[in-house]
């Protein structure tokens, strides 16, 4: 009879089973911010280049959402994506926001307005 091993791994992993699930892992929860809007998978995330402090995030759950990396609050929505949002990032000068479907649509947002300035299917 084989006995489970209670302690984790060498990188401090605890293995648990779980039914249904082939393998799963739980480890120690070490991040800063979580952000927990989005309601499935998320697909894609970038930060802005001048000053690393946002992030745009964008899901299976077909929303895209601009974040403040030192609090995880929300700034704003990139509303109107009708599938999964696959990709997202800023432009050079974090000025502006592009996120772009499965669809096949995309949207360009104004960070400083919050406002949608650009759509293309």
């Amino acid at each position: 009879e084989e006995e489970e091993e209670e302690e984790g791994n060498e990188e401090g992993w605890v293995l648990e089973p779980q039914e249904g699930v082939v393998g799963s892992m739980e480890g120690p929860d070490d991040s800063e911010v979580t952000f927990v809007l989005h309601s499935a998978s998320v697909f894609c995330v970038s930060l802005d280049p001048k000053t690393n402090t946002l992030a745009v995030t964008g899901g299976e759950d077909d929303k895209a959402f601009v974040w403040r990396l030192s609090d995880g609050e929300l700034l704003f929505e990139c509303a109107g994506h009708k599938d999964s949002v696959t990709c997202a990032g800023f432009s050079h000068d974090s000025t502006l926001v592009a996120t772009g479907d499965m669809s096949g649509l995309l949207k360009v947002w104004q960070g400083g307005t919050k406002g949608e300035v650009w759509s293309l299917k």
